[in-house]
């Protein structure tokens, strides 16, 4: 072979050799490449998707399709200005305006801009159509707390189409706000069931079980949520998700569930502060509370104001014992947060720590209380095992392990704990109420009751006597008067419990003795307002001429309080006074802002007597959908369908009436007007 021939062949074989490393990608075409990108940000891939794009933009800069989709992966990023940016340079290339017009309003939502969107959205700038339109008001007054237009329009999306699981979030956590709880869970419970993948119904789902202190719930639907995120949540949104079930892990001392939510926070976002401080709460919980430290103080010296940082800090000084240095960040934390009374409570005892004596029971317990107070309870516990290692009879170490089961919702290891507890101090009644408080909390209400019955017997206490009847009333095992009125018999004068057995009385039917009992008390304390208001109520069941004046003199002395007002102003429509009752409960539902369905019902009720039955038909078609859960619920729907019964004697000009206030309630209103003339 010549020379000239080798040089031929090895440059072959380079090229050869060339084209096998690179592999196909140096022949990828560019939809190849944006099809690649494409896919990997609908995966949850945001960054490697960024770079595929940007591959594109290299051979072809003014690429629209690469430019939105670099937008859309930095939005999800959270990096908001490079998404603008993005945005800008894909719209001067040339993107379709309903695709940038989407991204503009889903930044706006990102930078919290509201009334700048809901200015857009009501023009016609935007080039939308009228469903995503639709959506993105949807969007906006849930981000923006506005619930009454969140409930009526969610309503009506799921009207037309039950899989819209955006609609059912955003109408969850309206009821949620609104104390409808029940009808919360179950729409989310509906929204998983539909999807199992849906990672926001979940979070949902996991927050609104975490408020109601189902804790073991929370993280279960914290989970499924976190199984399925990627691609549905963004990362901003996947850090809040894996802080919350981060907190769930801490407060059980969950180091693997703890290292696993990390390694997930480190692939969906390396570089988050998020994953640093649990880094950190990771090796203060395996006792490398230096690597801790060293960590937080860098957070802080980045970020002066980041107070979960600082927080952790003072517990971890703390651990160490170097309780100068934790008493300064607690000061700043309670300079900084000066509405958290926690933190004041805990800067208040650690007061009382002296470093020079952590040999003893009495440091530990005080830096048990000071780390509940920091919302740390898994250093609480460490602290109270270090207590009761130095003394394993110290009962209020045992008592203090308890409270922080309890609190962290162990409610099995709270009670074996309180149960041997109660073994070895069978005559501390603090013991026994603690066994009791455990009994409840794992649902066996029959224990607990007699675990305070038996105290109450060998010492009463008004206060024993109140716990009892509430627990005979939550496990439904009846006669739970009955102790109110032992006790009663021997201390006439406890205005307490007299009160409550009124109000069990009332709650119970039982509306003549309830009337006698709240006479009792207004006889010994004639401006009790509470008594004079549930007394007139109670008059007002039994057709008692005297509920009216009753009701006058308890608002007379209380105008402003909701309650009171209702019951006069329905008190006076019923007494035929209908004028001056209108307008007492059209001022009252105002200043309630339409938020206590009770308040609305009367005064929907009272538009109907007054003639106002269109008027009284909106309030209560908006009542019965919003408010899920209140006690005239029966009243309100009977009151309903006798009003829907006449609708076929309606012209179309009436609910064209309607419409004009609100489209969905107005379509609704023809169609049962075409029903009842079918």
């Amino acid at each position: 072979m010549t020379n000239g021939k080798k040089i031929r062949t090895r440059a072959l074989l380079l090229v050869s050799l060339f084209v096998f490393v690179a592999g196909c990608d140096v022949f990828t075409t560019t939809e190849a490449r944006l099809g690649r990108g494409e896919r990997l940000l609908a995966a949850g891939s945001y960054s490697e998707a960024i770079v595929e794009l940007k591959n594109v933009l290299d051979a072809d800069p003014k690429n629209a399709r690469a430019l939105l989709g670099v937008a859309r992966a930095s939005l999800q990023l959270g990096r908001l200005d490079a998404a603008e940016k993005s945005l800008a340079d894909a719209r001067a290339a040339g993107a379709a305006a309903s695709e940038a017009d989407a991204l503009h309003v889903q930044l706006r939502l990102a930078r919290g801009e509201y009334d700048k969107l809901r200015a857009e959205l009501d023009g016609e700038a935007l080039k939308l159509t009228d469903d995503t339109r639709a959506e993105y008001r949807l969007q906006l007054a849930s981000a923006s707390g506005d619930c009454a237009t969140v409930l009526t329009a969610a309503r009506a999306m799921l009207a037309a189409d039950a899989n819209r699981s955006g609609a059912r979030v955003a109408l969850a956590e309206c009821l949620a706000r609104r104390g409808s709880f029940m009808a919360a869970r179950s729409e989310l419970e509906t929204a998983v069931a539909r999807d199992k993948h849906d990672a926001a119904a979940w979070f949902a789902l996991g927050r609104l079980r975490q408020s109601h202190g189902d804790r073991r719930g929370a993280e279960a639907a914290y989970l499924s949520a976190t199984k399925n995120a990627a691609g549905r949540l963004s990362v901003p949104q996947q850090s809040m998700l894996y802080s919350a079930l981060a907190q769930l892990q801490t407060e059980r001392g969950d180091l693997t569930g703890l290292r696993e939510t990390r390694a997930a926070v480190l692939a969906a976002a390396p570089d988050s502060v998020v994953s640093e401080l649990l880094g950190a709460n990771l090796d203060l919980l395996d006792g490398r509370v230096e690597a801790a430290v060293t960590t937080l103080q860098r957070l802080l010296n980045s970020e002066q104001k980041f107070g979960p940082a600082r927080l952790l800090l003072t517990s971890a000084l703390l651990a160490q014992n170097n309780i100068e240095q934790a008493r300064q960040q607690l000061g700043t934390l309670v300079s900084d947060l000066p509405n958290f009374p926690a933190l004041k409570a805990a800067e208040e005892e650690l007061g009382k720590v002296d470093a020079s004596k952590s040999s003893t029971v009495e440091y530990w317990l005080h830096v048990a209380v000071v780390q509940a107070g920091l919302d740390q309870p898994a250093m609480a516990r460490a602290a109270l095992e270090h207590a009761l290692k130095i003394d394993p009879k110290s009962q209020a170490a045992s008592i203090g392990l308890v409270q922080t089961d309890l609190r962290i919702g162990d409610t099995a290891a709270a009670l074996e704990r309180a149960t041997e507890l109660a073994k070895s101090a069978p005559g501390d009644a603090g013991v026994a109420v603690l066994l009791a408080d455990t009994q409840s909390a794992n649902g066996d209400h029959a224990a607990s009751a007699a675990t305070l019955e038996q105290l109450h017997s060998k010492a009463p206490k008004n206060s024993l006597a109140m716990a009892i009847h509430q627990e005979r009333k939550r496990g439904a095992l009846g006669n739970e008067n009955a102790v109110l009125e032992r006790w009663l018999a021997d201390h006439p004068d406890d205005r307490k419990i007299r009160f409550v057995l009124a109000e069990s009385l009332r709650g119970a039917g039982d509306n003549r003795r309830a009337a006698a009992e709240f006479e009792a008390l207004i006889e010994r304390e004639p401006r009790d307002v509470g008594s004079l208001n549930n007394l007139a109520w109670v008059y007002y069941l039994l057709n008692d001429k005297r509920a009216l004046a009753t009701a006058k003199r308890a608002y007379d002395l209380a105008p402003k309080v909701a309650s009171v007002a209702d019951t006069y102003g329905w008190l006076l429509v019923e007494s035929g006074e209908l004028r001056d009752g209108l307008e007492l409960l059209r001022q009252t539902d105002t200043a309630a802002g339409g938020a206590q369905p009770e308040i609305r019902y009367h005064y929907a009720a009272a538009l109907f007597r007054s003639g106002q039955k269109d008027q009284a038909r909106v309030l209560l078609d908006d009542l019965l959908v919003n408010s899920p859960e209140f006690d005239s619920r029966e009243d309100a729907a009977e009151l309903l369908r006798s009003l829907s019964a006449t609708a076929a004697t309606w012209t179309g000009f009436t609910c064209w009436e309607i419409e004009a206030q609100n489209t969905s309630r107005g379509s609704r209103c023809i169609a049962r007007m075409r029903a009842s003339n079918a």
